[in-house]
């Protein structure tokens, strides 16, 4: 679950690289993740994880001598996952430093950071007067992100229309997305080159489009190109959370998100534990 929801979300993962070591293993010992010593580790913190059935582990916030600071659910949303590391931080002022050199990188690079850590305007402020199409289109997506689409949308109006026409498709799709409008979300997003950086994000959000205007078999067909093309891309995790979840007339019956019986999803998976996608239902985050 979190790979197909709070791991393709920027925000997450640039706060988890930078301010944590993100550690993932197996509790079980057939599988090809599983780490004796970490086992041994997270059930001393929690002997409940130690059984023959257990219940699905939560994500642990655990210093290097054992002290835990924190968890939060495995099938918690992308907002969930990020308040829980900014609340560690927050409350662990000690480990919360920024690391070596990092006040000496781009100012693009530290307002990310400030992002990350929920500090928008620290982030803006760095940001003042953007000199490059990079700043500017990072000041649109922190507008998009606080709800602000006309201020976003009017950022992306001052930029090169040709020489950036994949990241302002991607954006423009995405502030219509917020709006509800699909209809300009698929046309705007229908325009993202193969070639670009987001191609995989473009994709998910044309299938999530082309599903919202009922065109469920073509959403789906999407999806399943994405995954084949990019393999175990975030973008593909989240493409297969949504192919899962619908058929080729809409949303599939309601019933366990996870079994261990019948087709797996594109990707190998047996199902998705938890939520449901919030896309297939929800214009916007």
């Amino acid at each position: 679950m979190l790979r197909s929801g709070p791991f393709t979300d920027e925000r997450v993962i640039g706060l988890l690289n930078q301010r944590f070591i993100p550690i993932y293993f197996d509790l079980s010992s057939k599988s090809p993740a599983s780490d004796i010593d970490a086992r041994k580790f997270v059930i001393e913190l929690q002997p409940e994880l130690g059984g023959s059935r257990v219940p699905t582990p939560p994500v642990l916030f655990v210093t290097a001598d054992g002290e835990l600071l924190g968890e939060v659910s495995n099938y918690a949303s992308e907002s969930e996952i990020l308040g829980a590391l900014r609340d560690v931080l927050r409350k662990n002022s000690q480990y919360a430093k920024p690391s070596d050199g990092e006040d000496e990188r781009s100012r693009l690079a530290r307002a990310h950071t400030r992002h990350y850590l929920g500090q928008d305007e620290e982030a803006l402020a760095l940001l003042s007067e953007p000199r490059s199409a990079k700043e500017s289109l990072f000041v649109a997506q922190i507008a998009r992100r606080a709800g602000d689409l006309d201020i976003a949308a009017k950022v992306l109006e001052g930029l090169d229309a040709k020489k950036f026409a994949d990241d302002i498709a991607l954006e423009h799709g995405l502030l219509a997305f917020a709006r509800d409008d699909v209809k300009t979300m698929r046309l705007r997003l229908a325009t993202y080159s193969e070639e670009g950086g987001r191609a995989p994000e473009a994709r998910y959000f044309l299938g999530i489009s082309l599903f919202h205007l009922g065109e469920h078999a073509q959403a789906r067909a999407t999806w399943k190109k994405l995954i084949e093309q990019y393999g175990e891309h975030p973008f593909s995790y989240r493409a297969d959370w949504a192919y899962t979840q619908t058929t080729d007339e809409g949303l599939a019956a309601e019933r366990s998100s996870f079994t261990t019986q019948g087709p797996k999803s594109l990707l190998g998976r047996h199902g998705y534990m938890g939520r449901k996608n919030p896309d297939l239902t929800h214009r916007s985050d």
